[in-house]
């Protein structure tokens, strides 16, 4: 199966207009509507990993729950949710930047949306994520243990082909099991949806 790949622009003045064909055996896409995004505030900061987020009444998180964090210096992936009372959500764990200081920042918090993309990283020829806004996708294995996770600033293409000569950005060395994606979008509309392509050399 192929894609067909075209680079067009210039860089510093040099004028690019390239078609590149990408083969493998195997291929998917997806898109993936996020859920919404709630307004958040970081009223409570015990470390740089936990704290307790002050959310608008009618959030929807709930105890046990995994969240993505942004906020406009930076954003945690796969943060755990505490034992939710009300407006109060405790956070914990997860990965990324350093949380914000306490009240200083207004947050966005997403529970994540978990997608099953089974395949062994090793056969992975190309990848493609696309969303209009700032956006996380984070590959896990089937031990739950976190692959790569990349986070798409929003409006730009995330792109990886196997004839770069760029290292892939999920390894070669794991059988990725799922993905979950989350984005800033408070009212996600289908414009606001994350894209996933891949080529796989399945043979």
């Amino acid at each position: 199966m192929n894609s067909t790949l075209r680079i067009f622009g210039d860089v510093g003045g040099l004028p690019l207009d390239s078609t590149l064909i990408l083969e493998a055996s195997g291929r998917r896409s997806d898109v993936i509507a996020p859920n919404a995004a709630k307004t958040a505030t970081l009223t409570t900061r015990s470390s740089d990993s936990a704290g307790t987020l002050t959310v608008g009444s009618g959030h929807g998180i709930t105890t046990g729950s995994t969240i993505d964090l942004y906020w406009a210096g930076g954003s945690r992936h796969n943060v755990t949710v505490g034992t939710v009372s009300g407006t109060n959500v405790p956070i914990s764990s997860g990965a990324g930047d350093a949380l914000p200081l306490q009240g200083e920042d207004t947050c966005l918090a997403c529970v994540v949306k978990t997608l099953d993309v089974d395949f062994d990283a090793a056969k992975l020829e190309a990848m493609a994520l696309t969303c209009a806004n700032r956006a996380i996708v984070t590959f896990f294995d089937e031990n739950d243990a976190i692959i790569a996770s990349i986070v798409l600033p929003g409006g730009e293409p995330h792109l990886w082909y196997a004839s770069s000569g760029f290292d892939g950005p999920l390894g070669t060395s794991d059988q990725i099991a799922y993905a979950q994606v989350t984005s800033v979008a408070t009212s996600p509309g289908s414009s606001d949806a994350i894209g996933l392509g891949l080529l796989i050399d399945s043979a």
